[in-house]
């Protein structure tokens, strides 16, 4: 190995490291702004709004715990489907479609209950573990509720990329006859 590839390695890691803490220090630092405006904290010195060592930490920690439990869930996935093999469905729908969308469904709810740990290591300092159990006792009882305000912000940006694709695709004319079958049904669906 030559001395210029070891060098660029060790550059690539060094870029890697940067990315890693800026992207998730960012992260950090909105999380504990928007805590700071929860209580009324308007202004406040740049030192309050980032994170220290060990929170920075145990937020990786939390993510690295949760793509540890997307693995296992995919393995237990892929263990469930299995039987379906014995019933006739190809190998391939099994992998690319049936496997996917199980674990996705899972990790949904997965993530749904511990989306709020990050707000418990930040504010009160916990390790990963105690903020984790915190999220899920804060969750409890709110998961559909979650989950469908999940599903009304998608379905919204789903809907801004349709119509933005609809935008750049069509012309006028198109349009002009989209927004008044929209007006025709909104005015049908208020009149008494």
């Amino acid at each position: 190995m030559y001395l210029s590839d070891m060098l660029g390695a060790e550059i690539k890691f060094v870029l890697f490291l940067v990315f890693v803490i800026l992207f998730f220090g960012l992260q950090l630092v909105l999380i504990k702004r928007a805590i700071l405006l929860s209580k009324n904290i308007e202004k406040a010195e740049l030192k309050s709004y980032i994170p220290t060592t060990n929170q920075f930490v145990q937020f990786i920690l939390g993510l690295l715990l949760y793509s540890l439990i997307t693995g296992v869930v995919y393995l237990l996935c892929s263990i469930i489907g299995m039987p379906l093999l014995y019933l006739g469905v190809e190998m391939d729908k099994i992998i690319y479609e049936i496997n996917p969308l199980l674990t996705g469904l899972i990790m949904m709810f997965v993530l749904i209950r511990i989306s709020f740990f990050p707000f418990f290591i930040l504010e009160n300092n916990f390790n990963i573990i105690r903020s984790v159990k915190m999220s899920i006792a804060f969750t409890k009882g709110n998961t559909i509720n979650l989950l469908i305000l999940m599903v009304i912000i998608a379905s919204a940006y789903l809907g801004q990329l349709f119509f933005e694709y609809v935008a750049t695709v069509s012309s006028p004319k198109y349009w002009e006859r989209l927004i008044l079958l929209l007006l025709f049904l909104l005015s049908a669906w208020y009149w008494p």
